[in-house]
């Protein structure tokens, strides 16, 4: 799998691929409702003081970090959905706002959010005091009781995890779900959104100009279990349910590690295992299937890179997508990551 390549991708780009830190959180509110009109909303709240708090000005401030923005992702075991939710590192109104002071803070309005499954209206991050996202979708399909409800809210390296079970669901009816006082659960965020089986979930990519109001474009997103059992990556002989399968896995964006073995439905490729350079494989949780090439030994792979950063810059150390035809490579150390012809 060429591992020598991504290895010293990864030496140019330690900074952008730092391990993800993750805290469980207890959740003071989940509400999702859509009215008999069609009209959506919902609200999530912490108080947890420990909640993992961007500092200001890091590479994990959701307005000007490195990349940037704001992920919050929910799932239910009800219906097996993932939603994925993005707030783009946008700085004003409409996007983010940060404030210094005795109780730093971050926000991000959208005031005019439309109806829809992902549309945020309102996040606040206040350190030490609360979590409160607001929006006017409520992205699951909501056909059927939710049973439990996990949420992620992503910023940078920070990883934020809440679980909505049995013991602080208050009402659970189609169109309806109602949760309070949830305790804080397990050791990290992998188990918080309760993925039981390998889906197809909900992506939606949100994007703003200068001039005109936040926008958002769906993708289908594939969430995938990992391996169990068998050889760890490139060997990826491990078990999966069903008819998935066991496929070796190079991604930059999306999952806890860059090499890892994950459970593919049937019929789907893999990133890593599709050709060079056409690279046309899947990707987890909307990555794209970029084409990786060390200039300096020909080495090549393809792998799955965050599709919102251009490959090289600025700062020009970047792993991301390239123009059709075109690799993400590493002339040698030392140089500037770029596209170059594949």
């Amino acid at each position: 799998m060429h591992r020598q390549l991504i290895v010293g991708i990864l030496v140019l780009c330690c900074a952008r691929l730092a391990v993800a830190i993750d805290q469980p959180i207890s959740g003071a509110k989940l509400t999702l409702r859509r009215s008999s009109s069609g009209k959506e909303k919902l609200v999530f709240v912490s108080k947890d003081p420990l909640f993992l708090f961007p500092a200001i000005g890091s590479a994990d401030d959701p307005g000007t970090g490195t990349p940037g923005g704001a992920t919050l992702e929910l799932e239910s075991t009800g219906e097996s959905t993932q939603v994925v939710v993005e707030a783009p590192p946008v700085v004003g109104k409409p996007g983010w706002t940060a404030k210094d002071g005795n109780i730093p803070s971050h926000t991000f309005k959208n005031p005019t959010a439309a109806p829809g499954p992902s549309m945020i209206k309102v996040i606040v991050l206040k350190e030490g005091k609360r979590i409160k996202v607001t929006a006017r979708g409520v992205g699951v399909p909501f056909l059927a009781a939710q049973g439990a409800i996990g949420v992620r809210i992503r910023t940078g390296s920070l990883r934020n995890c809440a679980f909505f079970g049995a013991g602080s669901v208050r009402r659970d009816d189609p169109g309806r779900f109602v949760a309070t006082n949830a305790p804080a659960v397990g050791v990290d965020c992998n188990g918080i959104i309760p993925n039981t089986t390998t889906s197809f979930g909900t992506t939606t990519t949100t994007t703003s100009s200068s001039t005109g109001p936040i926008t958002s474009t769906t993708s289908t997103t594939l969430v995938l279990d990992a391996c169990s059992a068998g050889g760890a990556f490139p060997t990826c002989d491990g078990a999966c349910g069903g008819s998935d399968t066991c496929q070796p896995t190079i991604a930059f964006v999306g999952v806890p590690d860059v090499f890892s073995c994950l459970c593919y439905p049937p019929g789907v490729t893999a990133c890593a295992t599709s050709l060079y350079p056409s690279c046309g494989g899947s990707c987890p949780t909307g990555g794209a299937c970029q084409a990786l090439h060390s200039f300096s030994d020909g080495e090549t792979v393809c792998g799955c890179v965050d599709q919102t950063i251009p490959c090289g810059g600025p700062p020009c150390s970047h792993i991301g997508v390239c123009p059709a035809g075109q690799a993400c490579t590493v002339p040698g150390v030392g140089v500037c990551v770029g596209c170059t012809t594949s």
